[in-house]
């Protein structure tokens, strides 16, 4: 039986054996505890797989960064405008962009409806 690994503790660099039989590289970890973005250096079951990455993922706005844009919301909701001019605007003046194209990035993927930080990334 494999070791079971624990996704908050990968570090990018890390090698991994996939329950494929395949080896991957760790490209970056958002630490949600449930996705690792990932190299591959062998794969048995399809070739086509070896050395493609979507690269190093987009990266999402950091818990402090969230907590701050949840305050901007809600001062902007003090002042009249509602939440998410508030929201949006503090997150885009960090460098964030919303992006539609892109999977949801919320860390149960949408499960349970999505958050005001989902699809937000540099």
């Amino acid at each position: 039986m494999a070791d079971i690994v624990n996704l908050f503790e990968v570090e990018p660099g890390q090698k991994l054996r996939l329950y494929s039989e395949a080896t991957a590289e760790v490209v970056s970890n958002p630490r949600d505890g449930v996705w690792l973005f990932v190299r591959y250096l062998t794969s048995p079951e399809d070739p086509d797989q070896v050395n493609i990455s979507g690269g190093a993922p987009p990266a999402v706005p950091e818990a402090d960064d969230i907590l701050a844009a949840l305050r901007a919301g809600y001062r902007s909701i003090d002042e009249g405008y509602g939440f998410y001019p508030g929201f949006d605007g503090w997150l885009a003046s960090l460098g964030y962009q919303r992006r539609e194209d892109i999977p949801c990035t919320c860390p149960d993927r949408g499960y349970r409806g999505h958050l005001p930080e989902c699809r937000w990334v540099r």
